[in-house]
């Protein structure tokens, strides 16, 4: 016997449907096809001298995970690249939160200045920063000649030691405030009774901070963290614009990877299969998440 599902629709949905047919097909053209593209080129190769296909399976992904130095390089170095820039956000962003927090004269102009970071376009951050770090005039290396801590010229975005330090030093710095707000507006939003009643009991500061604030905050800093990894895994800007990978891939993530053989040397159908590895690990992150939310709310 078969079961007949009609799908009565009424005036008011079939507006809404329209209303959002035009959202829909331009997140289809710039967004789901591209994806599907991105797949496509990860197993078929096209031959130069014609427009036949040819499928290649997962040669691509093989070839990166078990015939390219660079990649399990650059992997390492996105992990390292994501996990520092996570937690130097996330302590930075908490301990400015607790001060903006405060109620003193002239906070709000405060939290107007802590925020100019995040707001300023990347472009502008790179262009100072090189500026500050430049060898011969910039700023940071005058001062540390001055007070002893070099001798000659450093170079910090030369040097191996110092230039992945320093970009994940500047991108912490310029995505910090972001994480302060969004902590800020999550402890304004935590009821003073239970901060007068914790002292009432006889508890510190600190007794507070860790018994009530951390445990209120503990959804906003769940989605910090899903956001932060997973834009930092996949940030480009910053490095980019600052080395461009360099010196000698010592600030190669994976995005940059992605980048240098999908439009430098050409290789596009391992730079999609590159592209799926990285969507693949933020899927995980994503997964993560969902699980920590889940487990949260039973």
């Amino acid at each position: 016997m078969k079961n007949n599902i009609s799908i009565n629709l009424t005036k008011k949905d079939k507006i809404g449907l329209l209303l959002i047919a035009p959202l829909l097909i331009w997140l289809t053209i710039v967004l789901l096809y591209p994806f599907v593209y991105v797949i496509f080129l990860s197993f078929f190769r096209r031959d130069p001298g014609t427009s036949i296909y040819e499928f290649r399976g997962f040669s691509y992904f093989y070839n990166l995970l078990f015939r390219d130095d660079i990649f399990w390089q650059s992997l390492l170095r996105s992990f390292r690249w994501t996990s520092i820039n996570v937690i130097l956000q996330f302590i930075f962003g908490i301990l400015t939160a607790l001060l903006l927090k405060q109620k003193l004269r002239g906070m709000s102009l405060v939290r107007l200045w802590v925020i100019l970071p995040w707001i300023t376009p990347i472009a502008v951050v790179v262009l100072v920063w090189r500026w500050m770090l430049n060898p011969s005039i910039g700023i940071v290396e005058v001062l540390l000649r001055q007070f002893g801590f070099i001798e000659g010229y450093l170079n910090v975005l030369a040097n191996a030691d110092t230039v992945m330090n320093a970009i994940i030093g500047i991108h912490s710095w310029r995505f910090f405030p972001f994480v302060a707000v969004i902590i800020l507006g999550r402890m304004l939003g935590i009821p003073e009774e239970l901060y007068d009643a914790a002292k009432v009991d006889g508890a510190s500061s600190f007794q507070s901070f860790l018994y009530i604030t951390l445990p209120q905050l503990r959804g906003v800093m769940l989605t910090f963290l899903m956001l932060a990894t997973v834009w930092t895994f996949t940030s480009f800007d910053t490095i980019f614009l600052m080395t461009g990978g360099g010196p000698v891939n010592l600030t190669t993530t994976l995005p940059i990877l992605v980048y240098r053989k999908a439009f430098q040397t050409y290789q596009l159908n391992e730079g999609a299969a590159l592209s799926l590895i990285m969507f693949l690990f933020s899927a995980i992150f994503m997964a993560i998440y969902v699980k920590l939310g889940v487990e949260r709310n039973d």
